[in-house]
């Protein structure tokens, strides 16, 4: 079986490979939760947040869209339920918890300008998002680390990305 979410150009990415990067992920945590890097706190968030939230991630989704129409053949990948889920749910909590709990929490630990580390989790972001760099992730990187860092809200940039998934399996289901 193969699943496939994010980069239009490849049809199928074996299934493993998920398994593989949820593994990892895993690992991670297991070993910031071991040595206290990471404490989840529970965050509430506003219904604004959320009419925020929403609002941010559509306007990803239309850099997305612009970036594929102008500059990149835009294929409609296939959607099935186990990729619905992973992609609404899994993605946004790992990558989210990743690189803001792990990532851009570390980098400002070393001392770095917050704006330089930032900019070099949005980098991070836009990398690990690789066979293809695509300027929209950057930029998802960019507003949403921003977000967490003025905000300190996990769960906010959860949703941001949440919503912005949503709207391109909806794009790409219409």
């Amino acid at each position: 079986m193969s699943v496939h979410f994010g980069d239009e150009n490849i049809k199928t990415t074996n299934l493993l490979s998920y398994f593989g990067n949820i593994i990892s992920y895993v690992i991670v945590f297991l070993i910031a939760f071991k040595i206290n890097i990471l404490k989840l706190g529970s965050n509430k968030i506003s219904f604004n947040e959320v009419l925020f939230s929403l609002g941010v991630s559509v306007v990803l989704f239309f850099s997305y869209y612009l970036e594929f129409h102008l500059f990149k053949p835009l294929e409609k990948p296939n959607f099935d339920f186990s990729r619905l889920i992973y992609v609404l749910f899994a993605v946004p909590i790992i990558e989210e918890v990743f690189n803001k709990k792990i990532v851009f929490k570390n980098l400002l630990q070393l001392k770095l300008k917050p704006y330089l580390a930032i900019l070099l989790s949005a980098s991070y972001f836009a990398l690990s998002h690789l066979p293809e760099i695509y300027i929209t992730h950057f930029v998802f990187g960019l507003v949403t680390t921003f977000i967490y860092f003025n905000k300190k809200n996990l769960i906010q940039t959860i949703l941001i990305h949440s919503f912005y998934n949503m709207s391109i399996i909806v794009f790409n289901i219409i």
